[in-house]
């Protein structure tokens, strides 16, 4: 998919670089939309989890990890946005692209 869009934004006439970093940009919004949608209906289908299947993880065992694994990287990633300075050197090739 990240080749295909590579290539979707050559045939509109970007260069090589400028391609590349668009489809980066396109690639990481569409999985942080997707991380988001999955942390928001994670608790929401709380009661319809039935794990009965792993009798070693516990009923809800699993989604705590997934749930707390989600946190984590939204909180690693508001740190490193949040520290100032710590992304100035993204700046330009996010204003290019």
């Amino acid at each position: 998919m990240f080749a295909t869009r590579v290539r979707f934004f050559q045939q509109q006439g970007y260069d090589a670089s400028l391609a590349v970093s668009s489809s980066v940009v396109v690639t990481s919004v569409s999985w942080a939309i997707k991380g988001l949608l999955f942390a928001i209906s994670l608790p929401l289908a709380w009661g319809t989890i039935h794990l009965s299947d792993h009798p070693d993880s516990g009923p809800g065992h699993t989604v705590w990890v997934l749930l707390v694994a989600v946190l984590v990287i939204a909180v690693l990633l508001g740190v490193v946005v949040g520290i100032p300075g710590s992304v100035d050197w993204l700046r330009p090739k996010f204003g290019r692209a």
